[in-house]
């Protein structure tokens, strides 16, 4: 990984008698590391110096944190200290660690611990460290989590899966000279290979290396635009992206999060000399710019072809090397990314990005939501998919008045997506007054899935009854 890639995970902790860090697991749900380097010496009037660790395993932090948001926190956002009150009517175990001079403490990924320092001042030295289920826990769980409530993810973790695969693919092709190659291996390469002659990390090795090559095809999917993704516009060619220059990590300028390859510009923002750099999700969602999205322009770090030919070597490599055939448990297909995307195949997030870049500029002219009736040419909308119906919804009335995710339901491509006047729970003028009013408890043949209740006031809110008469 190049140099001005590598983020920062050495730290060092200078502690005062009183302070504390407040309750959370480490970033990225990495392996944190802790040494005591230094601490003052007994006093008559401080005591003795040591760190306090209250620490909750990693098997019950679904636990911990629905404990934490009872107290009214969120430990993403490690801004709570809980005290000993509050932790002796916690449900689950916490251990309680004194870490003095020369004591490591090493705590696995999602182990919720808050610190306390106690006596006079100490020196601390921290360092954490990610393997190959780390970066998996990472990438399924807590980035995700971080995109929501806009962290900064601060180590990269989608270029540490790029990378990594590489230097084992290398490793690989070092340690087993029946396979193709196209360069010679690194010293480095060949030095790590002559570990593999023993089994137990020769095994290790199988793992790991299985588990990078599924993280970075699923990163592939993800910064993918599936062909065919508009049927309504065949004639519609997917934008290729431009290369960026600077090839330095970006980070997203709504949810903070690192930026790996492809993303969208603004350049009508004057926020850098590239515009404004938003990721992938948050174009899907809507975080953009006051601009209209249809300006947006699509960026991409690293060529296509160069990060499917890394792909296509490792899945390659793990399939036919010989020396790896008795610890293959299963046979990696590589995923046709140029392949039509099929009415099952769910989309990825640069898919329903790219459908909100395009999908005010490809829809109709007179398109109007059916709710509103607001024709907004910057809006995207949804069309019913049911046979006869020609309703449309804006994003604005999916999400305040039936509390539906545009981005949601486009990416369930594997649902048929039926409006909500063929559902029968459209609340605009005009199905109100085209539904029958009738008493509270009672349901005919005519009345839908729901019942409308009349009141002094006007309509209430539909509620949920059985299904409808046969």
């Amino acid at each position: 990984m190049p140099a001005e890639m590598v983020a920062e995970t050495l730290l060092l902790y200078l502690g005062i008698g009183g302070t504390w860090t407040p309750a959370h697991f480490d970033q990225c749900a990495t392996l944190a590391h802790s040494l005591m380097l230094y601490a003052d010496g007994k006093s008559e009037t401080l005591g003795d110096t040591y760190a306090l660790w209250f620490v909750v395993p990693p098997s019950h932090y679904a636990i911990a944190k629905a404990f934490w948001a009872h107290l009214g926190r969120n430990l993403h956002l490690e801004n709570y200290f809980a005290t000993l009150i509050e932790l002796s009517k916690a449900k689950f175990p916490i251990y309680v660690i004194r870490q003095r001079v020369g004591d490591l403490v090493v705590l696995p990924p999602r182990a919720v611990h808050q610190v306390i320092n106690v006596g006079g001042a100490s020196i601390k030295f921290a360092w954490n460290r990610a393997t190959a289920e780390t970066l998996q826990l990472a990438v399924n769980n807590v980035i995700p989590m971080y995109r929501l409530i806009c962290r900064p993810e601060s180590y990269r973790v989608l270029l540490v899966v790029k990378y990594s695969l590489r230097c084992r693919l290398e490793v690989l092709l070092a340690f087993d000279t029946r396979l193709e190659r196209a360069r010679t291996p690194s010293r480095a390469a060949v030095a790590y290979a002559l570990r593999l002659r023993n089994r137990w990390h020769r095994e290790n090795f199988a793992k790991d290396y299985l588990i990078l090559l599924r993280l970075y095809a699923y990163c592939l999917f993800h910064d993918a635009i599936m062909p065919g993704i508009i049927p309504d516009a065949d004639h519609h060619q997917v934008a290729q992206p431009a290369q960026r220059a600077n090839k330095e990590p970006t980070r997203c300028d709504f949810c903070q999060t690192d930026i790996w390859n492809l993303q969208f510009v603004c350049p009508l923002c004057p926020t850098n000399e590239y515009g404004h750099d938003m990721y992938l999700t948050c174009v899907g969602r809507g975080r953009t710019c006051g601009h209209p999205v249809s300006q947006l322009q699509l960026v991409e770090v690293f060529p296509t072809d160069e990060r499917h030919l890394l792909l296509q070597h490792a899945a390659m490599a793990w399939n036919t090397s010989t020396k790896l055939a008795r610890l293959r448990t299963v046979t990696y297909q590589v995923l046709d990314f140029q392949a039509p995307a099929t009415a099952r195949d769910p989309f990825s997030a640069a898919s329903v990005a790219y459908l909100r870049h395009v999908g005010p500029t490809l829809q109709s002219q007179n398109v109007a939501c059916h709710r509103c009736g607001v024709v907004d040419r910057n809006a995207v909308h949804m069309k019913c998919q049911s046979l006869g119906c020609l309703h449309v919804f804006c994003e604005e009335c999916m999400y305040t008045c039936h509390g539906d995710q545009w981005s949601v339901v486009v990416a369930d491509r594997a649902t048929r997506w039926n409006c909500y006047v063929c559902k029968g729970e459209c609340m605009c003028a005009t199905c109100r007054a085209e539904a029958p009013v009738v008493r509270r408890g009672r349901r005919t043949a005519s009345t839908p899935n729901f019942e409308w209740f009349a009141s002094p006031g006007g309509f209430n809110r539909p509620a949920i009854s059985d299904p409808p008469l046969e």
